[in-house]
């Protein structure tokens, strides 16, 4: 009898230890995917590129830690609504995602959103900055300030700092540029002073001259230029020798703003999320240490912000195991993340508030503005 008992209990315990292996096993292999969509072959490749970088470092940096495996698969939207729209498509029916980062472009973002929103799939919005994009739905986040404070800091800056009354407004015909354009337009006018024009510029034209040119017609103090392609325009208004002062938005700091537009860029003003890639606090440190290791350059604002956005979906699929209903809650209860982006808390409508500082460019580097 006794040695009945005795075989009774290894047996129980023989098992316990195969369920808890087994257990520990199935815990190790689970993976969830994240899908990424961004504009690898469009004119914001070099953007693209970024984030895509600061996404993968995220992912490393998840991976490292204990937990399920995480993994993400990049797909390119082209800065294209319907190319965009596919490649959702074929992450979600195909890859079986378990969130979204992306897409890019705010014109892919908006015509995704909907479409991820009924399929209650998490989208994590960290460049498109439509002001629209705010009401796409609870399960559509955006880990970057949207065009209105841009456009409202830099109305403010103009008016009060530099003392400008009349102003003119370029911007790319597109969900973004009309944001700054309306944002810059409605604080600039509350305060007392004047658009004098809003000129649109279509994406991938090689010559803008004749909206510049309308600009420069009505005259103004100033001018601001909203959206992508922004080089291009800066070029083509300091060789048509208009010495105008020259605003503009995040959408500066991009590599072809110092090769393309080169010297005419020099002076420029433009807002920008507060990241400080030589920052001594240890959360960025660490990350800009990390991240010249693994690419050989300097992380800037985008990297950073993809980065930020691909570790707190990483977090919340952790957390929930890959169900969205869970990972929406997760993301709304974000409070005061300390990210290298600056404190991340997401409000109810999954839109961020950082802060934004004004930059220029000085002797071909981009550098914070300092009178």
């Amino acid at each position: 009898m006794r040695w009945a008992g005795w075989a009774f209990l290894i047996i129980v315990v023989i098992f316990l230890a195969w369920l808890i292996g087994t257990s520990l096993n199935n815990q190790a292999e689970e993976t969830y995917t994240i899908g990424s969509i961004q504009a690898l072959t469009s004119d914001m490749a070099s953007i693209a590129n970024r984030v895509r970088q600061g996404i993968d470092l995220a992912v490393e940096d998840l991976n490292a830690q204990p937990g399920a495996r995480i993994r993400v698969l990049h797909e390119d939207g082209k800065c294209n609504p319907p190319t965009a729209i596919a490649a959702y498509q074929k992450l979600v029916s195909v890859d079986n995602i378990h969130a979204l980062i992306g897409p890019m472009c705010s014109s892919a973002a908006m015509a995704v959103a909907p479409i991820a929103e009924q399929d209650r799939t998490v989208m994590m919005a960290t460049v498109s900055s439509a002001p629209g994009l705010k009401h796409s739905g609870e399960y559509i986040f955006r880990n970057r300030v949207s065009g209105g404070p841009h456009g409202v800091q830099m109305a403010e800056y103009a008016y009060d700092t530099l003392g400008m009354r009349k102003a003119a407004i370029l911007y790319i015909n597109q969900d973004n540029g009309v944001g700054y354009r309306d944002a810059f337009t409605k604080r600039f006018e509350e305060l007392g002073g004047k658009v004098l024009t809003a000129q649109p510029y279509d994406k991938g034209e090689a010559d803008y001259r004749t909206p510049v040119l309308k600009a420069q017609q009505s005259k103004p103090e100033v001018l601001y230029v909203g959206g992508q392609q922004s080089e291009m325009v800066v070029k083509q208004v300091r060789e048509m020798e208009w010495d105008v002062p020259i605003l503009g938005t995040l959408g500066f700091e991009v590599p072809e703003m110092l090769t393309v537009a080169g010297k005419h860029a020099e002076g420029v003003l433009y807002t920008n999320p507060a990241f400080d890639p030589e920052s001594a606090d240890p959360v960025v440190a660490t990350f800009q240490a990390k991240y010249e290791a693994k690419y050989g350059e300097k992380a800037a604002a985008f990297d950073a912000l993809a980065y930020d956005g691909a570790m707190l979906v990483g977090k919340a699929l952790r957390a929930c195991k890959g169900e969205s209903d869970c990972m929406k809650n997760y993301l709304y209860k974000v409070k005061d993340y300390p990210g290298v982006s600056g404190v991340t808390t997401f409000d109810e409508y999954g839109e961020v508030a950082k802060p934004l500082v004004i930059k220029t460019v000085r002797n071909g580097e981009f550098v914070l503005y300092e009178p």
